[in-house]
Parts: C-alpha cells; structure tokens; sequence
C-alpha cells in the first residue's frame, strides 16, 4: 500500500497530477478541490494516497488531507459508489460537509455533478450509519441538530448552515456555536 508520495509535482491535468518521486513518476488522480490546491510546477509537496487495484489497472488516487482521504475511503464503501463518484462529490464539497450533510439526514446537500437524488439518498443512509464510528470528526449530533434549526430558521442558506457546521469544533455549546456561526457568517 502507498500510504503518501513526497515529491515534485511535475505536471497537472484536467483530473490528475504526476508526482515525481526521486525519478519516478506517479500519475495520482485527484478530486478539483485537492488540484485547486496544488503548489506550482516543479514545488515540493506531500499527497496522500489509496491505491485501487482492479483486473486491468492500479490506480492511484491522492489527497490533500487525511480527512479527505478517510471520507473518500467511506464513500467508496458505500453501495454504488465508486471512485469517480467519491472524487465528484469531494470535488464539490468539503469532508465535513458531506458528513453533515448524511448526519442531519438531508441527502439534498449532497446532489452535485454525478450525483443525482437516489445516489446522494443512499449515500447520506448509509454514510450516517459508517459515521458513527467517526463521531471525532463532527460535532454532537443532537447539538449539532440544534445549530443548524436555529441558524436555518435565521434565514442562512443550507449551503451556509453546513458549511459552517462542517468546521464547528467538538464539544462546543450550543449558544457558543450560534454565537460563532452568527459572527462569521455575518462576515461574508
């Protein structure tokens, strides 16, 4: 297994990039968002990586964070879900966005290119029920719940209520996570 590459990046294309490992290119393919964040040309960087070894190919698919790569991990467990549907959807949006979006069980948020109703509906069923092994990376649900009704009934878009509630900290009160939803969504 490849856990991560180390390199240069030496060249970006439309899905993937190739990584130069002290003279061994690897070609990783990546969601938009982790390509949106690639350095220059020729800089250094570190990617971390799955390998998918199917009949036909070993393809390697590579993150920016260990929180994309665990939710990619959990997606492509879902039934139906492959790997070009787990980068679509991290390409649209973020790790914690997508758990929100399953524990709150609103499967709406998670329609994006790829990915219809009746796939973002499985994937937000079957995707809560892997998170509960994860509770670390989210919030209390209940409270979480609570956050998002009342932030909601202010009149803040879905799209802003989650994302929001994607990078909450654990173990906040609920009045400290209006309190700090309100200032910083004010802001924008």
């Amino acid at each position: 297994m490849i856990a991560f590459l180390r390199g240069r990046l030496d060249e970006k294309g439309e899905d993937h990039a190739l990584i130069d490992v002290n003279g061994v290119g690897y070609l990783v393919f990546l969601s938009q968002k982790t390509l949106g964040q690639l350095p220059e040309i020729g800089s250094p960087l570190k990617i971390f990586t799955h390998l998918v070894h199917r009949e036909d190919a070993m393809i390697l698919y590579g993150f920016k964070t260990l929180e994309e790569k665990q939710m990619f991990l959990l997606l492509i467990g879902v039934s139906g879900v492959g790997s070009k549907t787990a980068l679509s959807l991290l390409s649209s949006l973020e790790p914690g966005q997508i758990g929100a979006a399953a524990l709150s069980e609103r499967p709406e948020a998670l329609i994006c290119p790829g990915i219809g109703k009746k796939i973002a509906a499985r994937i937000a069923l079957e995707l809560k029920e892997k998170l509960k092994d994860f509770e670390t990376l989210f919030p209390e649900e209940g409270d979480r719940h609570e956050v998002e009704e009342a932030l909601l009934a202010l009149g803040y878009s879905p799209e802003e209520v989650y994302s929001f509630l994607a990078s909450l900290p654990t173990g906040i009160e609920v009045e400290e996570a209006i309190r700090l939803a309100l200032e910083g969504l004010r802001a924008k």
